[in-house]
């Protein structure tokens, strides 16, 4: 996770047009809360490996952190957690304009013993009073039990490994199915929504996160899809 130094001084008020509001430099003595970030299952597994190379999509032009005290308008229905920066101030961040959330540059240096991992049965707000005055991952590991810590982490992994094959899986037998709904021919778009409804599905469960769907909603598109993929692997 280490990128190109940047600049102390870049100004990223630039970025509005990504944020929708106006960024604010913080001032040296301004108070610096902990910061949080969810990355996904994929990004998650690839980090607690210790093999995530970039904290943002590859077509983010900034970091976008938040505060304990973000409401997620979402509920993941796998245990994904999130990346915590220990020590906030070394990212430079920016206010976003938009309460609780922080927005940094990608073109710096990021101390990979700064950032840690909330399991994901911890609520933010209780993991941030526990880990006040802890600046590095090893303390972090203490704080959280150690050992106990060790072992939520690799039941993480082998959790994420699943989940991330079986949409791997999913997407592959998708294929066929997307096309049609993508198709520039109404017909075979109606046919397909047709299809979907038929089987208690709609074009929404497709394009939602694969993490975002209920373990039982899941169970049924993977087993809608791969039944089309089949179909259409015959005809």
């Amino acid at each position: 996770m280490t990128m190109p130094s940047t600049d102390l001084n870049e100004d990223l008020s630039r970025f509005r047009y990504h944020t929708g509001a106006t960024l604010r430099r913080l001032a040296p003595d301004e108070p610096c809360r902990m910061l949080f970030r969810d990355i996904g299952p994929v990004a998650m597994a690839q980090f607690l490996r210790g093999q995530l190379q970039r904290l943002s999509g590859p077509f983010a032009p900034i970091l976008y952190t938040r505060t304990a005290d973000y409401r997620e308008p979402y509920l993941d229905h796998a245990p994904i957690g999130r990346l915590v920066f220990l020590q906030p101030r070394l990212l430079r961040h920016w206010d976003s304009g938009v309460p609780t959330i922080f927005v940094a540059s990608l073109r710096q240096s990021v101390d990979p013993h700064s950032i840690g991992y909330i399991p994901a049965h911890l609520d933010l707000r209780t993991a941030e009073s526990r880990l006040r005055g802890v600046d590095n991952i090893g303390c972090l590991r203490d704080v959280f039990g150690g050992r106990c810590h060790d072992d939520v982490v690799a039941e993480t992994i082998a959790a994420l490994d699943q989940l991330n094959a079986e949409h791997a899986e999913t997407e592959k037998w998708a294929e066929p199915l997307r096309r049609k709904l993508q198709s520039r021919c109404r017909a075979e778009t109606e046919w397909a929504r047709e299809w979907l409804t038929k089987r208690g599905l709609s074009e929404a469960d497709l394009c939602s996160a694969w993490h975002r769907l209920p373990r039982e909603r899941r169970d049924c598109v993977r087993a809608a899809v791969r039944e089309f993929g089949k179909e259409a692997l015959a005809c």
